[in-house]
């Protein structure tokens, strides 16, 4: 505690501080103008304000006053009246302070006088800061989709059960929703399904993306409507009719945000709806990472009025635990009810690999998105990470080579500066201060990039009928990651020249100019590393490209097993109240509006579509032989007949399909010779009989069905291009009645073809087709869609990383010209050719390449061995590739040092010699 003072004087203790803080030189100056403002203000505002404040200013002082002492050591004259009071800051603070603008200004005219230099840094780290920004922001929408209304999150958990291949967040049924709501631990439970529905207004059709909830899903997660109201829980409420709440998007999208919505009907598949409610801006569901149009009220006693529909695994339950229960308690209560199901119906309950389900409760916070999808998106998230953290990579080096490069030809005016009194520190932190304005002018066209590229990706549509709508927007903590990465490279890429150039030989740097650098001959390394850095990053860009590329070409020139060639597709819903028999029927009538199509050759249906998205419901369990292991898995097709010979499936030995295979008749297959050999190695599987058991999404069957081999087909990947054979089973369209077909109708011109389908085939009133009526050949290209975005991004990076190394060479070898211009003309003088020199220089750059090559060599064939499972028809080593990346690397290293080496044998050498 400090003892009573004098009045008039300072306290003892803090003036005492002071005395060994600061200098001996300074000492008697600084006291005694901290004295004289003391004795002011006690007049004015009392001793005891006067004391606080000479007690602070004494906590402040201290460090100015040792770094006062560093400086002096490292050579800096300290002048009197260095430290000044001011009102609050401290001695010396305000002074830093007040120069900043000074500072500024200053900076800001040194890099008027550089634009090249200006140009070439903010457009490099742009593109790199705009590179990460993008990818920061696509991740942090699909990745974690904020929570928006939610009451109380922490006390809501959803529900997923195992799926048949044991993967544990799968959909529940409705069946388990109603058992859900009878454990104790939950206070209340929604039930959602996620779906596709048409809109009518007028002639426009347009097809919504809709969430049908239980009508307590509002009540449920506390989300309140902006406008309106939402749905009345309890079974006999009103909402039990057609009502809908309307997303925030599409009242504005649609109906440009007119309150007057509310009370109007809409019709939605064909049916009447009343709008009651607009839901709030940017909810999010939790099905997949896409924004609801609307929200439509399930009916329980509408949901439950078969087995099928009531034990059809497409809900998502959402829990909100009751009073003082906690998580773990209704885990355990699940636990108990799986099991009691699992008792209840063994077989029913039984996924494919013999094992009973289960049921996971997971926190709201977690389950944003599906754990599992969040893991496949979290592997695309950093895959395009590492893309986007290599280009910036690529351009902080290029942008430290170009600083090292001005820095040197600084070092006169910074020696000036430096004889003048400049302390290190001062120079430093100019230095740094040009490199962070760089790097924030760099940060903000680097957020415009990246809002220019998240809008053309949110404005991208899918070659499919389903209206997924992306919001992205570079914003909020996107803007934060710019913001910190700007920084961050901006220091980076100006510390290591600031502090280099802030220690020079005065004497010999004044002496000799720019050829003088004695304290930075590890400067001429540190250039070379960075261009290595930047050949092995591009390196990896480039082979990477060329892998892809490569993967492209060969999927698209892969045997295929069938010819899209002049096919058109679209799907079809069957009218639900068509009952099996009518179903049929129904197929013929379908069939017969395609007869006598101009230009057609052949028109058919399926249950799905080989190697698109129209694969659903194929997984199927095979037995074939007394004894045999149930649970290895085959894939199958039902079409109508006719179906194989127009898609060129060639038919190996004994029939394809009849129209007598149909209702009624015995269940007869054709199989791929895959699956042949699979199950009978020894024989002949034509008149051989299988069982299966569908495992398809939302197939309750559980009833093995028989079939007769009468015909083996050619082996092709059904599944996915570059996959090895598919066994492969098709039946019976007839026999099976699916409720939704792909309709394919084939002839001279796909195209042509497609717009038969739409004329011909009537949608009926607010059906909404998964596939709208288009060409086989782009439901393929969905095939090729990873391939073809991985093969633009690394491309396009490996351009960007190229040039950047062009630069790199060009200016490094620039740079050595220019400090051995003595020495060549030396050479010259005495009867050197230039042709050696521009070897010299050349071999110069190769060998900075072969170093680079050789790193990034070491860093690629990891990395792409990692992704051999996504790479069709070539290897993670693929030779051209890799030959390829290295010929074009090499190729720019002695181009980019060529030019400057050629400018450097018209050197004049008298010219030069009589300069030096």
């Amino acid at each position: 505690m400090t003892r009573p003072h004098p009045e008039g004087h300072p306290p003892a203790t803090a003036r005492l501080l002071l005395s060994i803080a600061l200098p001996r030189r300074d000492r008697r100056y600084a006291l005694a103008d901290l004295a004289e403002e003391f004795a002011e203000r006690s007049r004015v505002e009392g001793r005891a304000a006067a004391c606080r404040w000479y007690r602070w200013q004494a906590v402040w002082s201290v460090g100015p006053a040792v770094a006062s002492r560093a400086r002096r050591r490292m050579g800096r004259v300290v002048r009197p009246g260095s430290y000044r009071i001011s009102g609050g800051g401290g001695v010396g603070v305000t002074t830093g302070l007040r120069n900043v603008p000074n500072d500024l200004a200053y900076v800001a005219r040194t890099l008027v006088k550089a634009p090249v230099t200006v140009a070439i840094t903010v457009l490099s780290l742009g593109l790199g800061i705009g590179a990460v920004t993008t990818v920061f922001a696509v991740a942090d929408a699909l990745l974690y989709p904020p929570a928006v209304g939610l009451r109380e999150p922490e006390a809501l958990l959803t529900i997923y059960r195992s799926e048949d291949d044991g993967e544990a967040y799968g959909m529940a049924s409705f069946a388990d929703y109603e058992r859900v709501l009878e454990t104790a631990a939950v206070e209340d439970a929604a039930a959602m399904a996620l779906g596709l529905i048409g809109l009518e207004l007028g002639d426009e059709r347009e097809t919504l993306v809709a969430e049908r909830v239980s009508a307590n899903y509002f009540s449920v997660t506390g989300i309140q409507p902006v406008l309106g109201r939402a749905f009345t829980p309890g079974p006999s409420s009103e909402d039990g009719g057609r009502v809908v709440v309307l997303g925030h998007g599409l009242w504005t999208r649609r109906f440009g945000a007119d309150p007057g919505i509310i009370s109007r009907s809409l019709s939605l598949d064909g049916m009447p709806y009343t709008v009651i409610g607009i839901a709030p801006e940017g909810i999010v569901s939790r099905r997949a990472p896409v924004r609801p149009d609307l929200w439509i009220p399930l009916e329980a006693t509408e949901v439950a009025t078969t087995s099928r529909e009531a034990t059809r695994p497409e809900y998502l339950i959402l829990a909100r635990l009751a009073d003082h229960a906690e998580g773990s308690q209704l885990r355990v209560e699940l636990d108990v009810l799986a099991a009691r199901l699992g008792d209840d119906d063994p077989e029913g309950w039984m996924d494919d690999r013999g094992e009973l389900r289960r049921f996971s409760a997971v926190p709201e916070r977690e389950s944003r998105l599906n754990p599992q999808g969040r893991i496949i998106l979290g592997a695309v998230a950093a895959f395009f990470f590492g893309i986007a953290g290599l280009i910036l990579l690529i351009a902080a080096a290029n942008v430290t080579s170009l600083f090292l490069v001005r820095a040197r030809r600084r070092s006169r005016e910074i020696a000036v500066r430096i004889a003048l009194g400049a302390s290190r520190l001062r120079i430093v932190s100019l230095l740094l201060l040009e490199g962070v304005l760089l790097g924030v002018v760099a940060g903000i066209v680097g957020v415009g990039f990246a809002a220019a590229v998240t809008d053309l990706l949110a404005a991208a549509s899918l070659p499919i009928d389903i209206p997924i709508r992306f919001e992205f927007e570079v914003a909020g903590r996107a803007r934060v990651v710019a913001f910190v990465t700007a920084l961050a490279t901006g220091v980076v890429f100006s510390l290591v020249p600031a502090w280099g150039i802030s220690r020079p030989d005065l004497a010999q740097t004044l002496k000799g100019g720019t050829r003088a650098w004695p304290k930075l001959r590890g400067r001429g390394r540190l250039r070379d590393a960075l261009v290595v850095v930047q050949f092995a990053a591009a390196l990896v860009l480039i082979v990477g490209a060329g892998l892809f590329t490569r993967s492209l070409n060969e999927a698209r020139s892969a045997e295929l097993g069938v010819d899209p060639d002049g096919v058109a597709v679209m799907t079809k819903r069957v009218p639900e109240e068509l009952g099996a028999d009518e179903i049929v029927a129904y197929y013929r009538e379908v069939l017969s509006r395609l007869e006598g199509t101009p230009g057609a050759r052949a028109a058919a249906l399926s249950r799905g579509l080989e190697l698109t998205l129209l694969q659903v419901g194929t997984p199927v369990s095979v037995t074939a032989l007394p004894g045999d292991q149930e649970g290895r898995l085959a894939y199958r097709n039902s079409v109508t007949p006719g179906y194989l010979e127009m898609l060129s499936i060639p038919l190996l030995r004994g029939r394809s399909l009849t129209d007598d295979d149909g209702p009624g008749a015995p269940r007869v297959a054709v199989v791929s010779e895959t699956f042949a050999t699979r199950w009978w190695p020894e024989g002949d599987a034509l008149g051989r009989r299988f069982s299966l058991r569908d495992r398809s999404p939302g197939t309750t069957e559980r009833e093995p069905i028989e079939f007769e081999v009468v015909g083996i087909a050619g082996d092709a990947a059904y599944l996915d291009i570059g996959d090895p054979p598919t066994p492969y089973v098709w039946s019976s369209l007839y026999q099976d009645a699916a409720r939704t077909v792909a309709i394919t109708l084939a002839g001279t011109s796909a195209d042509a073809m497609a717009t038969e389908l739409s004329s011909r085939i009537e949608l009926d009133p607010g059906e909404v087709p998964l596939v709208a009526p288009t060409t086989y050949r782009s439901q393929l290209s969905l095939q090729y869609v990873h391939l073809r975005l991985a093969s633009s991004v690394l491309g396009w990076g490996g351009v960007f990383g190229l040039f950047l190394g062009l630069i790199g060479v060009y200016g490094v070898v620039s740079f050595v010209v220019a400090e051995r211009t003595r020495e060549m003309a030396i050479r010259l003088a005495i009867g050197a050719h230039g042709g050696d020199l521009v070897r010299r220089l050349v071999r110069y750059a190769l060998v900075l390449a072969a170093v680079g090559s050789a790193v990034g060599l070491i860093l690629v064939l990891p990395a792409a061995h990692l992704l051999r499972s996504v790479l069709v028809g070539v290897g993670p080593a693929d030779p051209l590739s890799l030959i390829g990346g290295l010929g074009l690397l090499f190729a720019t290293a002695a181009l980019a040092a060529f030019v400057p080496a050629r400018r450097a044998t018209r050197i004049d050498p008298m010219l030069t010699l009589r300069e030096e």
